[in-house]
């Protein structure tokens, strides 16, 4: 609660489009307890799906659970609740997708198909996960383009940080403000 008890929700995007009649939906493969961005997110009205809720359900194109991992699971789940938010969603609304298999260990659910660079080791995974990423933000387009809202659609792609792979002695991200950890 100390991380955003000085937040001001009223100033703040999502709150001001909640005001304009928007609803904002915030999608996330990973737990929203993670620093506390649960008690952010509440504060800004939004609606939230999370890993939790995702591990209830069953992957629709297999039938069996979510393939899940220490930091999250498969980003396909975002896929398959964008398709249930825009088939149920009055607009003008919001949606924010966060990804995690991109993210340390970088999971890979379909190496066979991800596979650009060498799976067995980490730089390789972390770029075969952002190529899983990118086939993501891909399949999510397409639902919009199915009901024809893309036209309409402001897409925007982020990241929050880069990644160091022993460059300058660094492992991750959080230890320095090299090219590697912010340049994304």
């Amino acid at each position: 609660n100390e991380l955003y008890g000085q937040l001001q929700p009223g100033t703040t995007m999502p709150v001001l489009l909640q005001k304009l009649g928007y609803k904002n939906h915030y999608v996330y493969t990973d737990s929203t307890a993670f620093e506390s961005e649960i008690i952010m997110l509440r504060k800004l009205n939004m609606s939230i799906i999370e890993k939790a809720d995702f591990m209830k359900r069953k992957n629709p194109e297999t039938g069996e659970p979510y393939a899940s991992f220490q930091f999250g699971l498969d980003d396909v789940a975002l896929v398959h609740e964008t398709q249930n938010i825009l088939d149920s969603v009055q607009e003008p609304f919001t949606m924010t997708a966060v990804m995690t298999n991109s993210h340390y260990p970088y999971h890979n659910p379909h190496p066979d198909q991800f596979n650009r660079f060498d799976n067995t080791k980490i730089r390789g995974r972390h770029r075969n996960g952002v190529d899983y990423g990118l086939h993501i933000a891909d399949r999510i387009v397409e639902e919009f383009q199915k009901r024809d809202m893309a036209e309409r659609t402001l897409f925007i792609l982020i990241s929050d940080h880069g990644e160091s792979f022993g460059e300058r002695g660094a492992h991750g991200h959080s230890f320095s403000i090299y090219n590697e950890e912010v340049r994304v």
